[in-house]
């Protein structure tokens, strides 16, 4: 991006800025003004209520609805923004600008605002297209206390919530037992709903511009240096593709911790979203030969791969089960991959060749239940963990190997099933997980 285009798209850019922040003299707030610098076609919206608007009536009846006249309100503050993000498109013709405004103090109890701003290169030049203006992240510290408070008094409306549904739930059942246990699940459902929603609101779209901006930035990296390796060769260029090679690295930790976060903020949507999909009569032997398998091998191609001796021990008479296979599967190869991830462990704590992993699958069946047990001779859990096992978010992997949502999922998934999911074991010597299915659901 030229310096000349970046002049002309911060003159555009503080434009927008003062159309939206009303800085601008009520003689020069016009039609013709606003034409070169929105679009024909263009959104803006914020995080509240009515904040939306698509054209120059719509941001007049916004600022009237914000200061209670009949006028629109010059702010007449100086232009104080915090640059985030500067990106362009390769071709040129597409850039988006995310800014940290100050508003203080006409807007005190805002404090920052986030403007978020993508313009396209049109025949009569830059104009903007889409605007997204919202609460800063960068809350000043006067805005900490209002946050706890409002924090405090949402929790409050939660908490009279959930008495009237479990006052609700009371008088529909006399089974005290279920009607508890019910009720925890519907907690858990609803505090997972409500931060996956925040999360997918204020965390996926922004992760979407890091990891897209990251790979954009090593290839403009990759172009500097082909041009600076044209130049005539001294300590200053070498000094220079040094520094170029360090900003590439960071770009790519960037770009792979963004990717990870993502991953873990499309398992959490996952977890939250319901329904038990379609059920069909399914060869029971067959999925699991075929699932098991396909963990093995996706185990011996990833890092730190290792040998397991894999027994399978399936009732031949067991005939067909009514499963969802899409995500029964994806149980199967969740409860394999914690079992060469806990022998692999073991192995590398033990140090010994006398240790040999090795997994165990088997099928059978018990009056009206068809039961599949995996078991593994890793080293075992606790009483006091295996308690957690099976709650969200809880793993016992170091570091950023786990999200602590696989067991949480397969245990719903098994649910939806009519089904249970249990778990045995013993410290030191082995993990057995048991799914049991009822025959006549």
């Amino acid at each position: 991006m030229k310096a000349t285009k970046t002049r002309e798209l911060d003159a555009v850019f503080e434009a927008a800025v003062k159309f939206i922040t009303g800085q601008l003299n009520e003689d020069l707030f016009n039609h013709t003004m606003f034409s070169q610098t929105f679009a024909s076609e263009f959104q803006a919206y914020g995080t509240w209520e009515g904040e939306n608007f698509r054209n120059f009536d719509d941001l007049k009846e916004f600022f009237h609805k914000v200061t209670n006249q009949g006028k629109v309100k010059c702010v007449r503050l100086p232009l104080d923004s915090i640059p985030v993000f500067r990106s362009y498109s390769p071709d040129g013709k597409a850039a988006v600008y995310v800014d940290e405004i100050n508003l203080l103090p006409d807007f005190s109890e805002m404090g920052m605002l986030r403007l978020s701003i993508v313009f396209y290169k049109m025949e009569q030049g830059w104009q903007v297209t889409h605007i997204h203006a919202s609460k800063s992240l960068i809350d000043p510290e006067k805005s900490q206390s209002k946050n706890r408070e409002h924090g405090d008094k949402r929790i409050a409306e939660m908490e009279k919530v959930i008495g009237r549904q479990n006052s609700a739930l009371k008088k529909s059942t006399q089974n005290l037992d279920a009607i508890k246990t019910q009720l925890l699940r519907q907690e858990k459902l609803a505090s997972l709903g409500q931060l996956t929603a925040g999360i997918a609101h204020e965390i996926k779209n922004p992760l979407n511009f890091i990891n897209n901006f990251s790979e954009i930035g090593a290839e403009f990296i990759e172009e500097i240096e082909e041009i600076v390796g044209k130049m005539d060769t001294s300590g200053k260029t070498e000094e220079i593709l040094e520094l170029l090679e360090d900003v590439k690295v960071n770009l790519k930790k960037i770009h792979h911790h963004g990717t990870r976060a993502d991953g873990i903020v499309k398992s959490m949507l996952l977890h939250s979203r319901g329904g038990s999909g379609n059920m069909e009569d399914i060869n029971l032997n067959e999925l699991i030969k075929e699932y098991v398998n396909l963990s093995f091998h996706g185990m011996r191609a990833n890092k730190n791969p290792i040998n397991v001796d894999i027994k399978l021990e399936l009732e031949e008479s067991l005939g067909l089960v009514k499963i969802n296979p899409e995500n029964f599967s994806r149980v199967i190869l969740n409860l394999c991959k914690n079992a060469f991830d806990a022998m692999r462990d073991k192995l590398l704590a033990e140090n010994t060749k006398a240790y040999l992993p090795q997994l165990i699958v088997r099928t059978k069946t018990a009056g009206n239940t068809t039961i599949v047990e995996i078991e593994d001779n890793g080293p075992g859990v606790t009483q006091e963990i295996k308690e957690k096992m099976m709650l969200p978010f809880f793993t016992t992997k170091k570091g950023s190997e786990g999200t602590g949502l696989g067991l949480s999922i397969s245990h719903d998934i098994i649910k939806s099933h009519g089904g249970t999911l249990e778990l045995e074991s013993k410290e030191g010597e082995y993990t057995k997980f048991i799914i049991s299915l009822d025959k006549t659901l």
